[in-house]
């Protein structure tokens, strides 16, 4: 597809889903003269014909009258008819991607004759000094030369860009002296931006300008200006393929390369200033929308969007890394993996302003699913509140330091990061604009930690803090405080006093399936990520081999086990017991230990605390509702080979199986079930306790607040931590494994009816501490494998299987 072609496309296929009306301002007009150039630019013949260089910037001028340039929403009267031709009489020339009058024949502004070099160069240090808040990023080295190349040469920066950084950086002056220039300056900006257009030789250059000219108009108020220009900037972006950069690495053009209205990138950093640029339309169009609450133009994708138009430019990178290569193939994330739950963020931490984009990219899209009289799905409404949630998840903390927010807070001494300080903003204005009709508990929830944290948040601020903010964070908090007033509103007496209690206890809960008291889902979940955790099977085996056999250490276990049929013997007791423990167990673990957690939260419980007592409840649930039986029948399973040795044929595990039932009942089958109980209850119990403990520690190490979610890699360390920590009750696993063990044991003060008390008696005296702690190091591995799949997957699964509801 030529760019002629593309610019047809965005003007008519919509950049806008179907549901989001065009905008009346937003249709470009087909300027002959227009699509002439970018037709020859696309098809790479030279541009002016008859051996003009169309290059000189220092004398544009405007193009002599012709049918079709004038524009119809002036003063004048006149109106475009979209085909080319105009009425008569018309005074101005119109530009394709702008619907304004900016100059006549010989209306080109004087240069201000205020502007000295001296001026000038501290008007542009002035602006590089506040680029950040525009999203403005370049290779300050390469910005430099190609500020002092003559602008004859293709390589020199466009007049348009050039004036618009002077009127920024007038405006960041806030010197009474520069009014009268800063005015100058925008009609100045306005005259290069519409010539720029014309020549469309340094198109690039022209979306920039046009960039920093809407951000000019947000920060003096001037919305509808704001918004028409970002249109005009989003639809030339779109028609020179910005949106669609499939990889930050950059590739050398061949002959087979299509042309285009721009040139080839020349190298990586050429690509990387390309990448940032298509983000800084991205921002501005998403802020220009959060602040009118109106349609955006630049959508991330969806089935209801033009795949012509989806953008697919992965999230900008630090300019240093695209200058030094320090990227990535695998960094191929753009918009739509937002709300993709398995994607792979956390390969590297991510640039604030890759953070940026995604935070106003939620929060506008938060905006537009809550318009009034539009239906949301269940499901999308799940979707966007998972991306918004796990989009918290990955922030660090508001004193975090560096362009990626990678250097941890120092205490006492570590600054406010003002970008962060937007950045987290946008998160909980987001999940504050999804919940604000709060349909469950969820909700109101959400809405109660998304205010916490915005007061916090503003807490953290000093006087100092105000001038180096962001504009947009005033807007997200006229958004949050709009929000906030009509839930307030819609209270009245003792509701109004009741919403922040009962939207704190369930802060930490899980979300409620519609229309029903418990979460039934969970037990498929709990069913399902437990036959995950049989995928440790030969820890298991090698943990009982060491504890039913306390004189052996790692590598005679490890011998013992391989002679049982080599890699067969490590998965003894897979089938049927451990599959029907683990399916079974799994079910009751998470279903209870939810329902336990969830209600000591609610009456005030930490969420360690929680987590240790629902721990506690679902492993005595799940000893004594299917574990006794299937742990003995696995025990048996695994030590049964030891009746070979006295020249016994070892029975089937089925004959086993009902040979004790037969002599001793459920009893029998249920031998050890008691000690199963201890065991459970103490290693669900200190393996949730301490993983939900070790996430609050890393909360502290992130610089994050109770209850803000964490990121998976954060999620599988506390689990990790708890899994270890949870081998302290080795003792009661041996016991457990002696008890129901099938070897014959002839020792003479080995008690012929064990319990508890009495075989850990039996075992110390036997073999000290160190025979109480026989097969600590497979099982530390067996914890830690555990509680990463039934404490964070499972969180993971539980948030999918909501999605999907």
């Amino acid at each position: 597809m030529d760019v002629t072609e593309s610019l047809r496309v965005s003007q008519n296929a919509s950049i806008l889903s179907p549901r989001e009306p065009v905008h009346k301002n937003c249709k470009i007009a087909s300027s002959n003269s227009r699509l002439e150039k970018l037709r020859n630019l696309s098809s790479g013949s030279s541009y002016p014909p008859n051996g003009s260089t169309g290059n000189s910037q220092a004398s544009r001028t405007p193009p002599s009258p012709q049918s079709g340039s004038s524009h119809g929403g002036s003063s004048s009267g006149h109106s475009h008819n979209g085909s080319g031709s105009s009425s008569s009489g018309a005074q101005g020339y119109f530009y394709p991607g702008t619907n304004m009058v900016w100059f006549t024949p010989g209306s080109r502004p004087q240069p201000p004759t205020q502007l000295t070099p001296h001026l000038r160069n501290n008007l542009i240090n002035l602006f590089f000094q506040h680029r950040e808040k525009c999203f403005f990023e370049v290779q300050i080295a390469r910005f430099n030369v190609a500020l002092r190349t003559p602008p004859d040469n293709l390589d020199a920066l466009d007049p348009a860009l050039v004036t618009a950084i002077l009127l920024l950086g007038c405006y960041w002056s806030r010197a009474a002296s520069l009014v009268a220039l800063e005015a100058q300056l925008l009609d100045q900006t306005k005259y290069e931006l519409s010539a720029s257009l014309v020549e469309a030789d340094r198109l690039h250059d022209y979306v920039r300008g046009t960039n920093l000219l809407v951000f000019y108009y947000i920060c003096k108020g001037m919305y509808d200006e704001a918004e028409q220009q970002i249109c005009n900037s989003a639809r030339v972006a779109i028609a020179c393929g910005m949106h669609q950069i499939v990889s930050s690495i950059y590739q050398p053009p061949t002959p087979s390369t299509p042309k285009g209205p721009l040139r080839p990138p020349r190298d990586n950093i050429d690509l990387g200033e390309r990448i940032h640029t298509l983000w800084q339309t991205f921002n501005l169009d998403k802020m220009v929308s959060l602040i009118k609450m109106s349609p955006a133009y630049l959508l991330g994708g969806g089935p209801d969007v033009n795949p012509i138009l989806v953008i697919d430019t992965p999230w900008p990178r630090l300019m240093i890394e695209y200058e030094t290569a320090n990227l990535s193939q695998m960094e191929r994330q753009s918009v739509q993996d937002l709300y993709n739950l398995t994607s792979a963020f956390g390969l590297r931490p991510e640039t604030l302003v890759g953070l940026e984009a995604q935070g106003l990219s939620l929060a506008q899209r938060a905006m537009y699913v809550t318009t009034p009289n539009l239906i949301c799905s269940s499901h999308e409404f799940a979707a966007l509140d998972a991306a918004i949630q796990g989009f918290i998840g990955r922030l660090p903390g508001l004193r975090n330091g560096g362009e990626s927010g990678q250097i941890l807070a120092t205490p006492g001494h570590s600054p406010i990061n003002h970008r962060l300080v937007f950045i987290h903003t946008l998160g909980y204005t987001a999940s504050l604009q999804l919940h604000q009709h709060m349909r469950d508990a969820t909700s109101h929830s959400r809405c109660n930690i998304a205010a916490q944290n915005l007061t916090m948040i503003v807490s953290e601020l000093t006087q100092a803090d105000y001038g180096s903010l962001s504009i947009g964070l005033g807007h997200m908090w006229v958004i949050a405080g709009r929000i906030l007033v009509t839930l307030t509103a819609r209270m009245s007496g003792g509701v109004a006093q009741q919403f922040q209690s009962f939207a704190m206890r369930n802060a930490m809960a899980p979300a409620r399936e519609p229309g029903s008291g418990v979460n039934w889902s969970n037990i498929a979940v709990g069913g399902i990520m437990n036959m995950v955790t049989t995928l440790g099977q030969p820890l298991e085996v090698l943990k009982t081999q060491m504890a039913a056999n306390r004189s052996q250490g790692m590598a005679q276990a490890l011998s013992t086990v391989w002679s049982r049929g080599g890699v067969a013997g490590f998965y003894q007791g897979l089938i049927p017991w451990a599959w029907i423990e683990a399916s079974t167990k799994g079910a009751v673990l998470i279903f209870a230990a939810s329902e336990i957690e969830e209600r000591a939260m609610k009456g005030g419980v930490s969420p360690a605390a929680a987590g240790l007592l629902g721990g506690m409840g679902g492993g005595i649930a799940q000893a004594y509702a299917t574990m006794g039986f299937c742990t003995t029948m696995k025990t048996v399973e695994i030590t049964r080979h030891k009746q070979a040795s006295s020249g016994i044929k070892p029975m089937s595990t089925w004959a086993v199986f009902g040979d004790i039932y037969k002599r001793e009942g459920i009893k029998g089958i249920n031998k050890g079930v008691n000690a199963v109980a201890v065991r459970q209850c103490t290693n669900w119990g200190s393996r949730m306790g301490f993983a939900r403990l070790a996430e609050n520690w890393i909360r502290g190490l992130r610089g994050k607040k109770e209850g803000e979610p964490l990121g998976a890699l954060d999620k599988i360390a506390s689990s990790t931590i708890g899994g270890a920590l949870a081998t302290w009750n080795q003792p009661i696993e041996v016991v457990r494994v002696e008890m129901q063990s099938a070897a014959k044991n002839t020792a003479a003060d080995r008690p012929a009816k064990l319990t508890v008390l009495n075989t850990l008696s039996y075992v110390y005296r036997n073999n000290g501490i160190k025979g109480l702690y026989r097969g600590v190091t497979p099982r530390i591995g067996l914890g830690i494998w555990q509680t990463i799949c039934m404490v964070s997957f499972a969180d993971y699964v539980k948030a999918w299987v909501k999605t999907q509801k």
